[in-house]
């Protein structure tokens, strides 16, 4: 683990005492006697357990492929070598060199892929082999062919290998837009050309029902010229001829199912076996990829009287094949025929639109008509993309931005009604892949607002832990809305991949040294502040104090946006960071970020109400409820003990509950009480990191909060228990008393437990 050292306490206060209270109010750092830190860069503390992302197993890369299962559209890395070493390597010591070398070729694949551009996983594969391959001894380097010569067939996959960066919202949702329209052009095609066959086999029946085709020359030369002299034609003529002539096929239809054909053989919409445009020329498709919402909406308005003309072509050639087409009927309703008359299952026929916009193409005039575009009725798919949320440095009014701007537009999506939309940070796509497949089978528009974090110009970090923060800190929280899935926000919306929903912030441990090089630890809550300290920026409104100057008025971000406004006029907030060498520092804030951390957690509660957590609506439900029960419980009591009535006392706490969700009651992980001889995790905290999961999947499982709890103590070892402790990446598992008292090397491992019991 990673210590972040603290610098030594300096002599006693002086004289010239920073006045804190000066900065934070005015933001001026040499008028309050602090020097500012804009040629300082400064990072948030719980980034430093990230110091290197290559060498941790976490969602990225990922490779993007066509699996076996429906949606199954990407896998990560590390997910892949998981099945690959699960179903191939040989369980305990004899597994244990294979299991090595493909941990340390999955490590190199992650040097190579970095946040650069994709390339395929067979290729990457055989660059980290050459790598390791060059740093393996002679005498190891046949172990090491051998190894790998019996799982390389498992690692060729036909798939692009991505890093977390601009490109990979758009790449990842591509992928899957491409399979299901794959999907779906193929039924479409499979449909036109059957029809297209049905009716030339009216027009070719007709023509073997003409008398002309019955005349003797003509039968003879159906037979070819071995069988001329076996037949008599002039009688085969007269048998063959009927007494009464045949009704033929009626011209006024004949034309009509011609016209048909070539609507149908001249369609652009998907590739067809009997494809060419009027003139009998071979043309290109409609491509369905749009850099903007103005180029889609006028390219769909373009192509609209065609989607007619083809939905209208397929209704009246249906009609024709089951003989049911009666023009005194049906030629009125076809003529009036038009953009109206279209439902969603023809609108289901065409190719899906699929939007990719980026930050540069998102002014006022485009928002308007990317809603516009979702509210046509057009089953679009729009990726509203964002690389920096922190762009602006000043408001309106002097307010700071807060990301807020950033929720707007899927804000208003939402608003829309029947649109679904999605809210995700790059670094959570692939926990959300599923909700990805769900928007781009869902019959209406959808919307896919991403936060990358690949902005280049703020902290120097890598966008995979830019991103993330943006959703702990609330600056960009993950949601999703989806329409179909009921009536109502309580089945529509679900906020579920945010961590800690509950609370207003996160909340982490943090582990340090102190001048003497003891081991200390603290709470960390993760605010919007956080979040922007790491952006160098914003460096103007943050002044670094000495640790000789520090006082107690000082107060953590996150304590200090619960004290209420009126009672922390004494109190200077500050936020806890690190320098290049992993020094700890502590930086006091510009009130401006402060009220604009007010506003972004404001946000957030709005987004907690309508997901079903502290909602006030069930809050003074519960409560009208609860008064009732006391008033009649009370009353009963009256009547049995001979009181007067009810007393007047009162008979609710104003204390809120932690959280009221419908539908969803406490896990029994959440509600069961352990000794301390017993394993548990503080399941509230849990920040879904996989590190147990991977150890033992059968002891560690997940709720419906995707949030670890014990499922069984006993499908494991004592050892897997105190592994799964170490590295957690919250230090939130506890493992108790070991169980099974006859498992070796017992004191070593409880010594090591001690610490996280």
């Amino acid at each position: 683990m990673l210590f972040v050292k603290q610098e030594e306490a300096g002599g006693a206060m002086t004289d010239n005492t920073v006045n804190l209270t000066a900065f934070h109010l005015i933001g001026r750092a040499a008028e309050s006697g602090l020097h500012d830190i804009e040629d300082t860069e400064f990072r948030s503390v719980l980034y430093t357990r990230f110091a290197d992302l290559n060498k941790l197993r976490y969602d990225y890369p990922v490779v993007l492929g066509d699996y076996d299962l429906p949606g199954d559209f990407v896998r990560s890395l590390s997910d892949i070598v998981n099945d690959v070493l699960r179903k191939m390597a040989p369980s305990g010591v004899e597994g244990e060199f294979m299991r090595s070398q493909v941990l340390n070729i999955e490590r190199e694949i992650r040097d190579i892929v970095g946040d650069g551009d994709g390339i395929s996983l067979p290729k990457a594969w055989d660059t980290a082999v050459s790598r390791l391959r060059a740093r393996t001894d002679k005498i190891s380097i046949s172990a090491f062919d051998d190894c790998l010569g019996q799982i390389a067939n498992a690692f060729l996959i036909d798939g692009q290998i991505i890093g977390c960066n601009a490109a990979t919202p758009m790449a990842l949702l591509r992928q899957a837009w491409s399979i299901d329209q794959r999907a779906k052009a193929h039924g479409s095609r499979k449909r036109v050309d059957e029809l297209i066959l049905k009716l030339e086999d009216i027009l070719g029946a007709e023509a073997k029902k003409s008398e002309k085709t019955l005349l003797p020359e003509n039968l003879k030369g159906s037979v070819g010229s071995s069988f001329e002299n076996a037949f008599d034609f002039d009688a085969m003529s007269d048998l063959l001829t009927p007494a009464s002539p045949r009704d033929p096929l009626p011209e006024e239809r004949r034309q009509r199912i011609l016209s048909l054909l070539v609507v149908l053989k001249s369609q652009r919409f998907f590739k067809s076996a009997k494809w060419s445009d009027r003139k009998g020329h071979r043309i290109g498709p409609y491509s369905f990829l749009f850099k903007t919402a103005a180029s889609a909406l006028k390219a769909m308005r373009n192509r609209l009287p065609e989607m007619v003309e083809l939905i209208k072509a397929i209704s009246i050639a249906e009609l024709e094949i089951s003989n049911h087409y009666h023009p005194a009927k049906h030629d009125a309703f076809f003529a009036s025929f038009d953009e109206t008359s279209l439902l969603e299952e023809d609108l289901a026929l065409f190719p899906t639109p699929l939007v990719g916009l980026d930050g540069k193409h998102q002014g006022r005039s485009e928002k308007s008509r990317i809603l516009e575009l979702l509210a046509s009725g057009i089953p679009v798919k729009i990726l509203a993309q964002t690389d920096d949320i922190l762009n602006t440095l000043s408001g309106s009014e002097g307010k700071l931005p807060f990301g807020g701007a950033s929720w707007q537009l899927a804000n208003l999506a939402v608003g829309l009604n029947n649109v679904f939309v999605l809210q995700s940070s790059s670094a959570d796509l692939y926990r959300m892949r599923g909700k990805i497949w769900d928007g781009l089978s869902y019959p209406g528009a959808a919307l896919f607002s991403v936060f990358s974090g690949d902005n280049k110009t703020g902290s120097g970090m890598p966008p995979y832990l830019i991103s993330a923060a943006a959703t702990e800190s609330r600056a960009f929280p993950a949601f999703t809305y989806d329409p179909s899935t009921g009536p109502d926000w309580a089945s529509r919306l679900s906020i579920d991949g945010n961590p800690q929903l509950e609370r207003d912030w996160p909340i982490h441990d943090f582990f340090y040294e102190d001048a003497a090089q003891q081991r200390l630890s603290d709470d960390i809550v993760f605010t919007f502040v956080e979040f922007v300290a790491s952006d160098k920026r914003f460096a103007k409104y943050f002044a670094c104090v000495p640790k000789a100057e520090w006082t107690n008025d000082m107060v953590p971000v996150g304590k200090y946006l619960e004290i209420p406004a009126n009672e922390n006029l004494e109190s200077v907030p500050y936020v806890l960071v690190v320098d290049g060498d992993n020094m700890l520092h502590r930086l006091v804030v510009d009130d401006r970020l402060i009220r604009a951390a007010y506003r972004c957690r404001d946000m957030w509660h709005s987004l907690q109400e309508m997901g079903g957590v502290h909602n006030s609506h069930a809050l003074n439900l519960l409560k009208r409820e609860s008064e009732h029960w006391q008033l009649d419980k009370e009353r009963e009591l009256a009547e049995l003990g001979g009181h007067e009535g009810p007393s007047k006392a009162p008979i609710v706490s104003d204390e809120k509950p932690t959280i009221v969700k419908t539908e969803i009651s406490e896990t029994p992980e959440q509600a069961q009480e352990v000794s301390s001889d017993e394993p548990y995790i503080e399941t509230i905290r849990c920040t879904t990191c996989n590190e147990c999961t991977e150890i033992n999947a059968q002891m560690f499982a997940y709720n419906d909060n995707m949030q670890a709890y014990i499922s069984d103590p006993t499908a494991g070892t004592y050892r897997q228990l105190v592994e799964a402790a170490e590295n957690c990446q919250v230090s939130i598992i506890h493992p108790g008393k070991p169980m099974d008292l006859g498992e070796p090397n017992l004191e070593e491992l409880k010594e090591r437990a001690d610490m996280f019991n």
